[in-house]
């Protein structure tokens, strides 16, 4: 094992992204493999793998937004990848994200700390059972991210959130849940004016960027919309966490960060 993770690595760092995608599925298969095996396989080999991993999937995110387009099945392969190493190795994975995500040791490009929060949305959706026992972690970290001003990492926790939701592990439920939905409410209540001068300063920034990389202050308003929208109608296991709290937002004058809870008050109340 320990000679096919170096030979595939190798491969890989040879390889341009779009010449990838064949290798990525093979080394994928292996790794689903290694996974499998109890004890782990993959354990002293995790962290080699992510120090390829990580720096590759961030520089994906940031071509182009047609290239990234051409490049979506790697993207989704690089994934996969990351999804079979964490079934077996779950504590080392976190402890990886949680790294990169860290306020004061973590990474200083906000790209880096928008690609880490994407894959811990990426294992929330598609790994619930093992992250049963990590959903304190889980909300921890996002809790941790909430007071991020840039909107590429407001967007990524956002995402998660909305991900937390429908899960069966009762992510909000948990301490600092309640802070979650404030979150939420306070993406939603962007003002008008925030928009309107984000737009006049960064409007040639738009438009040729990839998904992660093309958050918005309107983007972000939408989002909290939808979100509390979608809680409140679609999930009713999330009533005992927003009720009552969400009458605290309504006591509220100022959000902060452009934000104010006015702005939000129709959908609050609805």
């Amino acid at each position: 094992l320990p000679r096919a993770v170096q030979a595939f690595l190798g491969v890989l760092r040879k390889e341009k992204p779009r010449d990838q995608l064949q290798p990525l599925k093979s080394f994928r298969l292996l790794l689903e493999a290694a996974s499998l095996r109890s004890p782990p396989m993959l354990t002293a080999h995790v962290e080699p793998i992510w120090a390829y991993w990580h720096p590759q999937y961030c520089a994906v995110q940031l071509l182009p937004l047609q290239e990234h387009l051409d490049l979506m099945p790697v993207t989704s392969e690089l994934l996969l990848c990351m999804e079979a190493i964490a079934r077996g190795n779950m504590e080392i994975v976190t402890v990886l994200i949680q790294r990169q995500l860290e306020p004061r040791t973590g990474a200083k490009e906000a790209m880096m700390r928008a690609c880490s929060l994407t894959v811990l949305r990426h294992l929330v959706s598609n790994l619930e059972s093992e992250l049963r026992t990590y959903a304190d972690f889980v909300v921890s970290v996002l809790k941790n991210m909430a007071t991020d001003l840039d909107y590429k990492v407001r967007k990524a926790v956002l995402q998660n959130v909305l991900a937390l939701g429908p899960s069966e592990n009762g992510y909000l439920s948990c301490p600092g849940g309640t802070s979650l939905i404030s979150l939420v409410v306070r993406e939603a209540s962007i003002t008008p004016a925030t928009i309107k001068d984000w737009t006049a300063k960064n409007s040639k920034a738009a438009g040729d960027s990839s998904p992660l990389c093309s958050a918005s202050p309107e983007e972000l308003r939408d989002m909290g919309t939808s979100t509390l929208t979608l809680f409140a109608s679609s999930f009713p296991s999330l009533d005992r966490v927003m009720w009552p709290h969400l009458l605290e937002c309504l006591g509220c004058r100022a959000a902060g960060d452009g934000a104010d809870f006015f702005v939000s008050f129709p959908v609050v109340c609805h």
